[in-house]
């Protein structure tokens, strides 16, 4: 597999399913610019593979899914940065083969946006789903606050991104945020089944398949997304993100030590 060589995602091909780890477990998996980018890359590079039938998207070890942005490079980031997120998960929700998110742990922030834009997500029994942008002045800003009401209600919605509280899987399962819970060390076999299950369908009707839905829910979403892109720069930009955010790291960086 020399030809999906990457430094911070692993790529297996088992069949006609591509599986993709996101592979920085010291960083709980954390979404920085180079795991968006060679997300993206991989994305572009076999959308039109006729070898490849679904993708399913997975974090290294037993502990995190995605813990998120990595907070560590907000203070450098422009407006442009932030919306390469939003671009990775709308390449992912509009990618034309099927896209299965196993969540091994957390799945929180950025990490639970991508969850969301994928179109099957099945949990461990220990993951846990969050929207802890709040708690930095904050809020989701990858789609997050469009995607998330569509799948358990508006209600549901504002109590996940106004409180910043974690809910675990099987709460994530009752409000439908997924659509199935397994065992740890279960879940990769179980994303497996669904996958060929859906590899053995005629890969064309996947594909329009998914576009035709897509199509009933995504009306004028790229509006949506651009509106929440201007919110979250304008906390970013604020005294008081600024500070929260920086107690933040200050605080992990003791943690580290």
């Amino acid at each position: 597999m020399d030809k999906y060589d990457y430094n911070s995602i692993k790529v297996r091909l088992i069949e006609n399913i591509i599986l993709i780890t996101i592979n920085r477990p010291a960083k709980l998996n954390s979404l920085n610019k180079e795991v968006k980018n060679e997300l993206i890359d991989i994305l572009n590079r076999i959308e039109n593979s006729k070898d490849i039938k679904v993708m399913i998207i997975t974090g290294a070890g037993n502990k995190s899914f995605i813990a998120g942005d990595d907070i560590s490079e907000f203070e450098n980031r422009e407006k442009v940065d932030f919306e390469l997120l939003q671009n990775l998960n709308s390449k992912i929700e509009n990618f034309k083969r099927p896209i299965i998110a196993a969540i091994n742990g957390y799945a929180l922030g950025g990490g639970c946006e991508l969850a969301l834009a994928c179109d099957f997500r099945i949990a461990s029994e220990t993951a846990k789903f969050g929207f802890p942008e709040i708690n930095l002045g904050l809020i989701p800003g990858a789609g997050g606050t469009q995607r998330l009401p569509r799948l358990i209600g508006i209600s549901k919605a504002k109590k996940m991104i106004l409180t910043g509280k974690l809910i675990d899987a099987k709460d994530a399962l009752n409000w439908g945020l997924i659509d199935k819970i397994t065992k740890q060390d279960e879940l990769i076999e179980e994303c497996l089944k669904m996958a060929k299950i859906l590899a053995e369908k005629p890969i064309l009707a996947l594909e329009f398949g998914k576009k035709a839905l897509n199509y009933f829910i995504d009306t004028n979403i790229k509006n949506k997304l651009e509106k929440e892109l201007d919110l979250v720069w304008t906390l970013k930009n604020t005294p008081e993100s600024k500070k929260l955010v920086e107690n933040f790291l200050n605080k992990k960086s003791n943690q580290d030590k």
